[in-house]
């Protein structure tokens, strides 16, 4: 959510926001040795009505859903391997 602050923000500058849910990705995840790229977790798709073997992700996505009675005015809705 750090690296996707600005987006956020932009995100809510007209209130109520629109859409009312937002996706937010982050690309990778930095660890400070750049060497080495975090795995977010395992993804699979479908290609062909057939599942192509799981992978490892590296990136995130996150779901945000607008609440105007929270500060910040949003919840998470979900976040996943990317």
């Amino acid at each position: 959510m750090r690296s996707n602050s600005a987006a956020i923000d932009k995100w809510l500058e007209n209130r109520p926001p629109k859409p009312l849910r937002e996706e937010f990705t982050v690309g990778s995840v930095d660890t400070g040795n750049h060497a080495i790229p975090v795995v977010t977790g395992r993804t699979t798709k479908v290609a062909n009505n057939t599942l192509v073997a799981p992978e490892d992700a590296y990136g995130v996505l996150t779901v945000l859903k607008y609440e105007p009675d929270l500060d910040p005015p949003f919840v998470v809705l979900t976040s996943m391997p990317k």
